[in-house]
């Protein structure tokens, strides 16, 4: 008897294992990360999303920044899944909550995981009635914009920093970039050995800095939501670094 009652336990846990392995690999996955030649990144660090979404139907839809819809089939095989892309066949599998895709032809890989990631700063509109008083302060960077993308920055140099071999030093971007703002005075990389004062021009809630040395022009507006936004362009590529106050000037007596 109980020879029987252990097998007929054996053959449950069995029968609820395969629809269990089909749930897991069925939904929708989130895009963390991608490997060219060895060499993996986060792709939160660059500005991209991905998503998969595996539908109970067999079918799949995948959508990743700057591509068009991708659709195709999908089956599980034991613990190993197999997709159908552009007329090939691409394993998958799945373990510790992480689905990867590998294409061993292109040596590329991508890693999705069912957590959502965290919503990408969207940037408030110019704050057009800014005073020049309201500039003041010491400012760090937190994102970077460029092509449309907004990266978080401390993403960024992680991800650089994966990519890049062991022992390389990452240059501190947000100590050379950092800002002290005093009236029309401008310090650029306040706290450094680089640090340069700048006497910018203020107009119509905006105020402008060149550095004549290298001709760089920056242009900060304030956002609506508090942050400092700082326009320029390097080597004719436009960016936009978001600054938030890192800690509040003195201000003048009334």
């Amino acid at each position: 008897m109980k020879k029987l009652i252990s097998l007929i336990l054996i053959l449950c846990m069995a029968c609820m294992l395969i629809p269990a392995m089909a749930e897991d690999a069925a939904g929708e996955w989130y895009l963390k990360s991608m490997s060219f030649g060895g060499q993996s990144m986060d792709v939160a660090g660059f500005g991209m999303s991905g998503t998969l979404n595996l539908k109970e139907d067999g079918t799949y839809t995948m959508e990743m920044t700057g591509s068009d819809e991708s659709t195709g089939t999908w089956k599980a095989d034991g613990d190993k899944i197999e997709i159908e892309m552009a007329g090939q066949t691409v394993a998958a599998t799945i373990a510790d909550g992480t689905l990867t895709l590998a294409d061993e032809a292109t040596g590329t890989g991508m890693v999705f995981t069912k957590e959502a990631p965290a919503a990408a700063y969207a940037p408030a509109e110019a704050n057009t009635e800014a005073k020049l008083e309201d500039f003041t302060g010491t400012w760090g960077i937190s994102y970077i914009g460029m092509n449309g993308m907004v990266v978080d920055l401390n993403a960024f140099i992680q991800s650089i920093a994966a990519m890049m071999p062991e022992g390389t030093e990452i240059p501190d971007i947000a100590s050379a970039m950092a800002l002290k703002i005093d009236g029309t005075k401008v310090i650029v990389g306040d706290g450094t050995e680089e640090a340069k004062t700048i006497e910018g021009t203020f107009a119509d809630g905006k105020m402008t800095v060149k550095d004549e040395e290298s001709g760089t022009v920056i242009t900060l507006s304030l956002l609506q939501d508090g942050y400092l936004a700082m326009d320029t362009e390097v080597n004719g590529q436009a960016g936009t670094l978001y600054c938030a106050p890192a800690a509040a000037a003195e201000q003048p007596a009334a």
